[in-house]
């Protein structure tokens, strides 16, 4: 009986999310150099495939971890700390550089993405394409609960 109140809750919440997470159909990154760059918001699953590999990696890092543990109820001080130790990682950087890589070789001109682009454009060229498989998975789940409410599941 609760969980039937509370499907309805859930999905409200998260078509509300859902509706507030609207991911552009590009980003535009600036090089070091000065040039801006127009990205597609959407890549290929099977780029995709690639990029998420290489973010599930990078969230998987002890140091991303210790970032964000460091971060709860720490503040402003405690969140510019975590930027700049992230910032800072070597490690952190590389997995960036290598998504960036995955998601967009065409722009590279045989160039490193590290070499190519600040720490920032890169973790920014990542978000519309992430937001946007976030977004649609979490729609999909949204129809499935909402056609699934009031179904009764037999026993055994």
């Amino acid at each position: 009986m609760a969980t039937e109140k509370q499907t309805p809750d859930f999905t409200n919440q998260l078509t509300a999310l859902l509706d507030k997470l609207v991911p552009p159909d590009d980003v535009t990154v600036r090089t070091v150099d000065g040039r801006d760059v127009k990205l597609p918001g959407a890549i290929s699953a099977r780029k995709q495939v690639v990029v998420f590999r290489i973010i599930k990696e990078l969230s998987e890092l002890p140091q991303l971890a210790n970032a964000m543990t460091g971060v709860r109820g720490g503040g402003t001080a405690a969140l510019l700390d975590a930027v700049v130790a992230l910032a800072t990682d070597e490690v952190v950087a590389d997995k960036l550089g290598k998504a960036f890589a995955a998601a967009y070789p065409e722009v590279l001109d045989g160039r490193d993405p590290l070499d190519l682009l600040p720490i920032e454009e890169l973790a920014a060229s990542l978000l519309p394409f992430s937001e946007r498989f976030v977004r649609r998975l979490g729609q999909g789940m949204t129809v499935l609960a909402t056609g699934t409410q009031g179904m009764q599941l037999p026993n055994g």
